[in-house]
Order: C-alpha cells, then structure tokens, then sequence
C-alpha cells in the first residue's frame, strides 16, 4: 500500500513540473516615444505626417511657439490635409502673442493608415515640434 501511494505522488509531482507559469503585465503599456517632427506653419492646415498603410501614428506631446495670436491643434486622417476620416488629436489651442505651449498626452493612437496634420489658425505662423512613434 506505502509503495502505491509512493508511487502515486511521484507521478503526480511529474505532472505538476511543467513550465514555469508566466507573469502577466498590469497596468498600461509602455510607449516609446523616439521620433519627431518639426516645422513652422502658416495659417491652414498641413499634413505633417503622411499615412503609412501598415501602421498607426501614437501621438505623445508637442512643444509649439508663435510670435502673434495664433491657435494650434493636431488631427489625424487622411488626405493632403487630413480631410477625410478626421479625428481630433488635441483641441485648438489659444497661443497670444509671444505664447508658448507645451502638452504631452501619450493616451492618442490614429486608426491605421491615417496621417498627422497640423492646424493653424488666428494670424500665424507657429513653430512646432511634435513627439510621436509608429506601431504595427
């Protein structure tokens, strides 16, 4: 009876020796934000980023300045000026003169295949840089 039960823990200790059971992320995902753009826009709207079919843009901050009253905002869609399938990236910004602004949302991802346009508007022109990267 002993050599049984013997017999019966150590096969069911072998079915318990498996691979070692994996953690499990908690909490949001880390983004690396590793690129730039930049640029000075006159009142409009321009496309700062083209569509990259494969991808998303995830936008994460921008710095922007102007030297007269000026608003700025981001968006993404697709279309020279981002005409078509448009989403709102940040709200237009009021910039006075000399103004400054800086924002960094990482929480922004555009639907894939959508570009990155840059709106202007009061008297222009603003300078920018903006922070994003591209994921699959």
């Amino acid at each position: 009876m002993r050599k049984l039960v013997l017999s019966s823990l150590v096969a069911l200790l072998a079915l318990c020796e498996g691979a070692p059971a994996l953690a499990q992320a908690i909490g949001p995902v880390q983004i690396n934000c590793n690129k730039s753009v930049n640029g000075a826009g006159a009142v409009g709207t321009v496309q700062v980023l083209p569509p990259i079919a494969t991808q998303t843009i995830h936008y994460c901050g921008f710095e922007v300045t102007s030297a007269t009253a000026s608003t700025f905002q981001i968006e993404f869609g697709t279309g020279a000026t981002c005409g078509t399938g448009t989403q709102t990236v940040t709200a237009a910004s009021d910039l006075s003169t000399a103004g400054v602004l800086t924002s960094n949302n990482r929480n922004v991802s555009s639907a894939r295949g959508a570009g990155m346009c840059v709106v202007v508007g009061g008297t222009g022109p603003v300078h920018y840089n903006i922070y994003y990267t591209t994921l699959p």
